[in-house]
Parts: structure tokens; C-alpha cells; sequence
């Protein structure tokens, strides 16, 4: 039980308040946006490149 209230003391001690959890969320939320865009950007650069590819070997035949 002593195990148990100092665990919990230790955990009230120094709480992450609710403001500075919202905020992490938030920037983890807008680096997530960031990757998505630049991950479909890639995506569509590859699909680009595979496209101009099969152009490319239709008009060589």
C-alpha cells in the first residue's frame, strides 16, 4: 500500500496539465499532415514515373 501512495504522490507531483497535452496533440497532429502531403507527393511522383515508363515502352515497340 506505502508502494502504492508513493506511486501515486510521485504521479501528482508534477502533472502534465491538460493545455500542454492538447498542445502535443496538436503538433503531433500537424507533423502528421505534413507527412501525409508528403507522402502523396511521392506517391504521385512514383505513379509519374510509372506512367511515363509504360509511355515509353508502348512507343518503342
Amino acid at each position: 500500500m506505502k508502494a502504492f501512495r508513493q506511486a501515486n504522490h510521485d504521479l501528482n507531483s508534477e502533472p502534465e496539465s491538460a493545455a500542454s497535452i492538447l498542445q502535443s496533440v496538436k503538433e503531433q497532429e500537424l507533423q502528421f499532415e505534413q507527412l501525409t502531403r508528403e507522402l502523396e507527393a511521392e506517391r504521385q511522383s512514383v505513379a509519374n514515373q510509372l506512367e511515363r515508363c509504360k509511355l515509353g515502352s508502348e512507343t518503342a515497340r
